[in-house]
């Protein structure tokens, strides 16, 4: 195979076809143009998972602000709790009630249970407060039911302090 080169033994295996001239427009050319539409899906399809991905983490965020705040009530409540949550839309007439914020969306209505008659929880205290979304309604709520926990425990102690003739 002595004196064949790369230029007399390549057409032969593998033949090439010359590229078609395009004309030249105003404008992009095709393989401008295909470079363009492969970039401008690859931003869509990262923007794409940019917005899956905040929408998973917010989720698994009140999912974990949901179940932090069902053990604290749990903690704090020892004959049991009840909660309802309202979302209120853009559109719906809020009254006076939902507090000085006008951007409160988010009701909840949340109970503290104890022993009633014939051993059947029933509610001891009831209380609504009025939130932004749901995460911070959940705040709002163990925060709320965490005050009057406290308030509980200063006032055992001062009736304790006060049985056992301490001034």
């Amino acid at each position: 195979m002595a004196g064949l080169g790369p230029d007399t033994w390549l057409p032969a295996a593998l033949p090439i076809r010359e590229q078609p001239d395009f004309p030249q427009q105003a404008g992009t050319s095709v393989p401008e143009a295909a470079l363009l539409a492969g970039m401008l899906i690859a931003v869509l399809a990262m923007a794409r998972a940019i917005i899956r991905w905040r929408a998973r983490r917010d989720r698994d965020q009140l999912r974990f602000d949901e179940e932090r705040a069902r053990a604290e009530m749990d903690r704090l409540c020892d004959h049991g709790w009840t909660a309802t949550m309202t979302l209120h839309g853009q559109g719906a007439g809020l009254s006076s009630a939902a507090g000085p914020d006008r951007g409160a969306r988010v009701r909840v209505e949340w109970a503290e249970l104890g022993a009633g008659d014939g051993g059947r929880p029933e509610p001891l205290v009831v209380r609504r407060l009025w939130a932004s979304n749901v995460g911070a309604a959940l705040r709002g709520m163990v925060e709320d039911r965490r005050l009057d926990f406290e308030l509980e425990q200063i006032e055992r102690a001062q009736t304790q302090h006060d049985s056992s003739g301490g001034e």
